[in-house]
């Protein structure tokens, strides 16, 4: 049943800020035709979220002379807080920043034109023009060079440095990009391989190679389109962002621990959905702000969606857990206490194993004290050689013991 109006709604009073401006601006006033479903209200409000735009417009280079536009879309982006905008104590007018450089010793104010840039190379300042700075950062235009194809099989999981990009075609920028792209799309479907190109998304930007995986177009039963056909963008690593590992060494675990995990990990399974969880973060900045808008006492309490609901994960594993830690923990284990460190104890004697005495002979420390490494040794060693050589220290720091050793070995 709906509650309706005589005259209409008139969304221009107060709803005007809060719902999508229609094409026509003369059609947002009354609003005589109420919505049905909930989806079709939803459509009307406008959604706090990042505008859908391109993030450059690039040439995908075939071949010679066989070019077509795409368009480089963020499939995934964070979402920030506004950041704060200064505004003038008096007026709450927006107040703006500039900056000025002035010459240290002078204090006289300095130009753009004169002003450059340095670089620290083999301990001698290279000093460049800004032309210059430009000029080196600049390896080519912004565009997709193709350099050949590989098999899907041969993308590995360790190769996703980065969070990806989407490409679609620009139709309007290059006439026929449209068509030659939907071919291309369909054939690396086909033949299950990805395009290896060399990208350069921006001015100045340095170069990547990039791994063009085909994404065919998916439909729902009403015909609504699930995921878009495109090419995900995967920035590849270069040979030098690869490290070596050498993670430690530990006793494997027995099948019958492998197995007791796995149906902790079975209870544990649910069907996860990144638009189902909300960054706490951002909605209690949110919140806050409705507060002070508001003159609220406090602001509204959230829920945080990503905290682990451990009643329920207590309730479902059941036993599971207690069992698991029988198998893999001794039974007088106690997580909360400290282990002792162990000591090395001797094979005769049960004491533990003193480290043998070092003793420099008077060649030795001549030769540290004349190319200044006495500072090196350690303080038993020093202390050592003091003795030795009939040295009475009164303190015992370093550099008392080696001023000693300095004055009776230098007379």
């Amino acid at each position: 049943m709906h509650l309706m109006k005589d005259g209409g709604f008139d969304v221009s009073l107060f709803f005007r800020d809060i719902v999508s401006p229609p094409e026509d601006e003369s059609e947002l006033g009354l609003q005589l035709k109420p919505c049905d479903k909930l989806e079709d209200l939803q459509k009307w409000v406008r959604p706090k979220e990042q505008k859908k735009r391109v993030k450059a417009r690039l040439s995908l280079c075939l071949g010679e002379g066989l070019n077509i536009a795409v368009g480089l879309y963020e499939a995934a982006q964070k979402g920030w807080k506004p950041d704060p905008i200064g505004l003038y104590r008096e007026t709450n007018e927006p107040v703006r920043r500039k900056n000025r450089f002035f010459h240290t010793q002078t204090g006289s104010l300095l130009l753009p034109s004169e002003i450059k840039k340095a670089q620290v190379y083999g301990k001698k300042q290279i000093v460049m023009a800004r032309d210059e700075v430009d000029s080196i950062k600049k390896f080519d235009d912004p565009k997709l060079f193709l350099i050949g194809f590989k098999p899907v099989e041969k993308l590995k999981l360790h190769h996703h440095i980065r969070h990806s990009h989407f490409i679609y075609p620009e139709e309007q920028e290059v006439k026929g990009s449209t068509c030659l792209f939907s071919a291309l799309l369909k054939k690396c479907s086909e033949r299950n391989i990805f395009a290896l190109c060399r990208c350069i998304s921006q001015r100045n930007h340095p170069p990547r190679f990039v791994a063009l995986v085909p994404q065919l177009e998916e439909v729902d039963e009403g015909i609504g389109q699930i995921t878009p056909p495109g090419f995900n963008v995967i920035y590849l690593p270069y040979a030098d962002d690869i490290r070596p590992l050498d993670p430690p060494r530990c006793p494997p675990a027995s099948q019958m621990q492998v197995d007791k995990m796995k149906e902790i990990v079975y209870k544990l399974c649910f069907k996860y959905k990144s638009d189902a969880f909300e960054n706490p973060a951002r909605q209690q900045h949110y919140r806050n702000l409705e507060a002070l808008a508001l003159d609220m006492k406090a602001p509204e309490d959230i829920e945080d969606l990503i905290m682990p609901k451990v009643e329920q994960i207590d309730h479902c594993l059941g036993p599971l857990v207690q069992d698991f830690k029988d198998m893999v923990y001794p039974p007088d284990y106690n997580p909360e206490t400290k282990t002792a460190p162990k000591h090395k104890t001797a094979d005769v004697g049960g004491g533990t194993e003193k480290k043998p005495k070092v003793e420099l002979t008077e060649v030795e420390l001549r030769a540290h004290l004349h190319n200044g490494t006495l500072g090196k040794l350690t303080v038993p060693l020093l202390k050592e050689a003091c003795r030795q050589f009939g040295i009475r220290t009164t303190g015992t720091k370093k550099q008392e013991l080696i001023d000693a050793l300095t004055a009776k070995l230098g007379s």
